[in-house]
């Protein structure tokens, strides 16, 4: 089995972002992901994502993005753990599967997007999709838009089996006439 994890956020760096991820969205420069040791899951620290003033109007996403040859042509899940907070206008958890030609900001080859209630406390959430010898990129990752917080730990991405059902609800090109 292939596993690929995101590594723990360490508050010690002064860059505490792990390797692959950044800021994106149309709305990005509004908001700013950090290290939060005072929020904490099974008693490690946090990744925290929030607007950097208290209207914000865009959409800002923190993201993961992998070269796919090691999932080429096989199924994986990706997981996360959430929080949210008083995100009122939007938050969610999404994963795609990028082609050559995926626009930027849509599903495309297979994706979904998974909307997160406005104040939760800590859930599991998963994606399990198929990945095409001709994808470009594996991305995930969180976003938010307009007032609020979110909070992540433990994502991960693995390599399962067929036995493994696809996510309902999955918006895919890869099904499209099966």
């Amino acid at each position: 089995m292939i596993t690929a994890c995101s590594a723990s956020v360490d508050h010690e760096q002064k860059n505490p972002d792990p390797t692959g991820w950044r800021m994106s969205g149309g709305g990005w420069e509004e908001f700013r992901k950090q290290g939060d040791a005072t929020v904490l899951h099974e008693g490690r620290p946090t990744a925290r994502l929030a607007p950097r003033a208290d209207s914000s109007v865009g959409y800002g996403t923190w993201m993961n993005s992998l070269y796919p040859f090691p999932y080429s042509n096989k199924r994986i899940r990706i997981s996360i753990y959430t929080r949210t907070a008083g995100a009122t206008r939007r938050a969610d958890f999404w994963a795609r599967v990028q082609g050559k030609g995926s626009p930027g900001d849509g599903y495309g080859l297979a994706g979904k997007f998974v909307r997160l209630p406005a104040t939760s406390d800590w859930q599991r959430h998963e994606i399990v999709m198929d990945v095409p010898g001709d994808a470009q990129w594996v991305q995930y990752g969180i976003g938010i838009a307009g007032p609020g917080m979110m909070w992540m730990d433990q994502a991960k991405i693995e390599v399962v089996d067929e036995s493994v059902p696809l996510t309902a609800g999955l918006r895919s090109t890869l099904t499209a006439g099966k």
